[in-house]
């Protein structure tokens, strides 16, 4: 596979032998039936209270589905991404419901990523076991699943990238007809992915550093231009996709709004208002997770009088969000919610009855505390690349650390939520307020709101299978840590013999790809968690499995993969 000739054929033979597709078709189905099984008779849990959440997402799937695209234009609808919502609204027109969609989308990824990585993976219990410890991630049989969120669809979303783009990898040196297909679905993959979440940003190293590896092994292996070329477009695909499809969206928008924007939260004038704010430098004390306190909120006044316009507004909503951070007896607004307070206080003063006349609002705001800035009345200090993150404060560098190392340990020992268990029987049919029955049509599930914990409901669940549930997450839990810590050495063992170059070129090639692929994941999970720790210190409490979701496929695929390659290693030179 990697040298012409004999050599080529010798691997076509061992593979053809060593790996049966037949077989692994059999323990796939199988599994997949158990875990889908298991995940459609979860009972749901419906936030149907989450304004800025779970009741968003149902409220845009539903005016989606009625035809109305996003709804009636206010302070939310640019403010999260369109992916869960379109990927909702697709499964309901085909008669899915919400948990078979996320279920089978799941597996869908977990097959894909077996077929991605057939060329290391030489035998077929290689491959059973690396889809089965995938597939039972009790991540996706977990509160995150039972809630209508975006959070769900994270694992399969970044499953999807991992396996497309490591096909890639794995076959960039064949004809680029026999993994064009690989291209088109890394491209998509990445544009639903970045479009899910306003957070994707974590991503784009990892799509960085692929396409210049592959460049460049393209560059110095194709013999024409026209393949270089070719080769070379299919690999930066997955990056150019973002503005493409970004693009796209934002001309959807134009046409029922009249605002080419897909986004407020990373386009417009509002995170540049919101960056100001941030970056803003008075002579207020220092709280704890604010960067916008409300005495310095009042200096800030002095300095654009187009923000002083809500003041009101802001000391109202300010009151009410304070309840919900760590420290609710300051009255401050932690930086987690404090553009939600920005939001709902312009909305309040008549801001929102147009994205022109909001976008018009923040760009005074924006404008006038740059002038200040301009013109030295106002100090400020570097701003973080997302208008989300606030700045870096000092002393910061201990506290991420310390973090990290929180959400390291959360991850790997898969600490924290399993699922939500309720009772059977009866029925559940409010709506009113709570929203209920617009739960139940979005999503095509019984749901329990979760002011309803502990009553009857008609929730068509096997109690037995709570069993089956608690064991998986137990043998996880046990397991993982122990797997981790013996994938790292099959990872070091890896990079030993690399640097020594024991092994011939044949072996000495599979050894590299195999530990490229090991550093790229271990780089994505180092890369995702540091994200999720900055922004538990600085902006709101986020560590935990809810947010860890996209982690959770790394860690495993890292962990099966580091052992069987480390344990292959070690059987060459025992």
């Amino acid at each position: 596979m990697w040298r012409e000739g004999s050599t080529k054929e010798k691997d076509k033979e061992r593979n053809v032998v060593q790996f049966s597709w037949k077989w692994f078709g059999i323990a796939a189905f199988l599994f997949g039936w158990c875990k889908h099984a298991l995940a459609v008779s979860l009972p749901v849990y419906a936030l149907t209270t989450a304004s800025y959440d779970d009741r968003l997402m149902v409220n845009l799937t539903y005016w989606m589905m009625s035809g109305e695209w996003l709804g009636m234009y206010n302070s939310n609808t640019f403010v999260k991404g369109i992916g869960f919502p379109v990927f909702l609204a697709v499964a309901r027109v085909f008669g899915f419901s919400y948990l078979s969609a996320i279920s089978l989308f799941y597996i869908g990824a977990c097959l894909l990523t077996i077929v991605a990585l057939r060329p290391l993976l030489q035998k077929t219990w290689q491959g059973i076991l690396v889809y089965g410890i995938l597939l039972f991630n009790p991540e996706t049989i977990s509160y995150t699943t039972q809630r209508v969120y975006r959070n769900s669809l994270t694992p399969s979303q970044v499953l999807l990238i991992l396996a497309c783009c490591f096909a890639i990898y794995l076959r960039y040196k064949k004809p680029l007809r026999e993994w064009w297909g690989w291209t088109v679905g890394a491209a998509f993959s990445v544009a639903f992915f970045w479009h899910t979440r306003e957070d994707a940003l974590w991503i784009l190293p990892f799509l960085v550093v692929f396409a210049v590896v592959l460049a460049v092994g393209i560059f110095r292996s194709a013999k024409s231009w026209k393949g270089k070329l070719g080769k070379g477009i299919s690999v930066i695909a997955p990056i150019l996709a973002i503005p493409i499809s970004t693009g796209m969206i934002s001309a959807v928008n134009y046409h029922y709004y009249g605002m080419y924007v897909s986004n407020e939260l990373g386009q417009g004038n509002f995170p540049k208002a919101l960056q100001a704010m941030y970056t803003a430098q008075t002579d207020t004390p220092e709280i704890e997770y604010v960067s916008v306190s409300q005495a310095k909120l009042k200096q800030l006044y002095a300095y654009s009088p187009s923000l002083a316009e809500i003041q009101d507004q802001l000391d109202k909503w300010g009151a009410l969000f304070s309840t919900y951070d760590r420290h609710t007896e300051d009255g401050e607004v932690e930086d987690g919610y404090f553009f939600w307070v920005l939001r709902m206080a312009a909305e309040e003063k008549g801001y929102y009855e147009s994205p022109q006349k909001a976008d018009a609002y923040w760009g005074q705001v924006a404008g006038e505390l740059q002038t200040a800035f301009d013109n030295g009345t106002l100090a400020h200090t570097w701003s973080m690349p997302s208008a989300l993150m606030p700045p870096w404060r000092e002393g910061n560098f201990g506290r991420l650390m310390k973090a990290l190392a929180e959400c390291s340990k959360v991850a790997i020992c898969f600490d924290g939520d399993c699922a939500v268990k309720f009772d059977n029987s009866a029925t559940s049919e409010s709506d009113g307020k709570d929203g209920i029955t617009l739960f139940e049509a979005v999503t095509n599930n019984i749901t329990i709101a979760p002011e309803e914990m502990g009553t009857e409901h008609k929730v068509k669940f096997e109690q037995k299978f709570w069993i089956v549930l608690d064991a998986i997450h137990d043998v996880y839990r046990v397991g993982s840590p122990l797997a981790f810590g013996a994938a790292i050495i099959g990872y070091l063992f890896g990079l030993v013999q690399i640097i020594k170059k024991m092994l011939g070129h044949e072996e000495q090639e599979f050894r590299r790809r195999k530990w490229l692929i090991l550093t790229a994941l271990g780089c994505n999970i180092l890369a995702l968690c540091a994200g999720i720790s900055y922004n538990h210190i600085s902006c709101c409490p986020t560590i935990g499995p809810f947010y860890l979701s996209g982690v959770y496929p790394m860690i495993l695929l890292f962990e099966v993969l580091g052992i069987l390659w480390g344990s292959e290693g070690v059987k060459i030179y025992g």
